[in-house]
């Protein structure tokens, strides 16, 4: 979460363009995607 406020407060306030926010932006993805599949495999064990 910390990650994308800040690229965002980057992006909106400091003018900062896509290369500026790239690596906050890639560990937000990779955050998301560790907590889908984390939510794919708790959803296989209840049903």
């Amino acid at each position: 979460m910390r990650n994308f406020v800040e690229a965002m407060s980057m992006a909106m306030l400091k003018g900062a363009g896509l290369t500026d926010i790239s690596p906050q932006l890639i560990k937000t993805f990779l955050y998301a995607i560790l907590m889908n599949g984390l939510a794919v495999i708790s959803y296989k064990k209840t049903t």
